[in-house]
């Protein structure tokens, strides 16, 4: 008996070795990511079970699966449908606080309604009552900006790109963790040509200097606007997954 407990804690800890490495940092091409939804495994028509109401009242807002309009023409999205007034509410998924150096979130979206209302925002808390991180997704100016906005500094904002309503468009967000060797925070945006049936990079890549943080990433968040006006908000493809140092030369080109 006591030899199969040692063998067991051994191999644990060889296990544990090879995902960590030596300076106890997670191997992000080593790791499955986070979050990966793309929606296709629940049934059209169905409230989404995927991402969970976690701040704010839905009320009579509307959170579905969606296969009428999605980005390719195949599969399934998730649909944010309100008819009537509400205020800001939003969904989100707990991550797990290991070590890493990068935090790589990527999303699909296309928003249907007024351009001075039609606006969501992605955020990522270093724990659950502080909000570090923010990426708002159009305004109330209705220019369709994509700003990053650092909440551990005083709140300081930067305008970074500017998306196509009318397309549908795709931000991969990289954001620094406690073992990054560069604190900014990079935006990348795309967007889908149905032609080619690939996604074309718009403009740069955007950047901002971002605050050090102190403990890995517990939550994300999508948050809904507040608005008096019928809305139709669509997400695909999230995947939420840690980047080492090593790739995110390769990633913000």
């Amino acid at each position: 008996m006591k030899m199969n407990i040692t063998l067991t804690l051994t191999t644990g800890m060889l296990c544990l070795t090879a995902l960590l490495g030596s300076s106890g940092v997670l191997k992000a091409d080593e790791t499955k990511p986070f979050v990966d939804l793309n929606f296709d495994d629940q049934v059209p028509g169905m409230n989404c079970d995927a991402l969970k109401r976690n701040w704010g009242k839905q009320n009579e807002d509307l959170i579905l699966i969606d296969n009428v309009k999605t980005y390719n023409g195949d599969g399934n999205c998730m649909l944010f449908e309100r008819s009537k007034k509400n205020s800001h509410w939003g969904v989100g998924k707990n991550l797990p606080q290991e070590k890493y150096d990068w935090l790589k979130i990527q999303v699909v979206f296309k928003f249907d309604g007024a351009a001075t209302k039609a606006n969501a925002g992605l955020e990522l808390r270093e724990h659950f009552g502080k909000r570090l991180y923010h990426m708002s997704l159009g305004s109330s100016k209705g220019k369709d900006p994509i700003t990053l906005i650092d909440g551990g500094s005083g709140w300081k904002t930067s305008n970074v790109n500017h998306f196509d309503r009318y397309a549908w468009n795709r931000v991969t967000w990289l954001v620094p963790s406690v073992t990054a060797s560069d604190m900014t925070m990079y935006l990348k945006l795309e967007t889908w040509d149905a032609k080619t049936s690939q996604w074309q990079q718009v403009d740069k890549v955007g950047s901002m200097a971002a605050s050090k943080v102190e403990k890995p990433f517990a939550l994300f968040r999508i948050n809904f606007p507040s608005s008096e006006d019928s809305l139709k908000l669509r997400f695909d493809d999230l995947k939420i997954e840690p980047v080492s140092n090593d790739q995110i030369k390769a990633l913000i080109q």
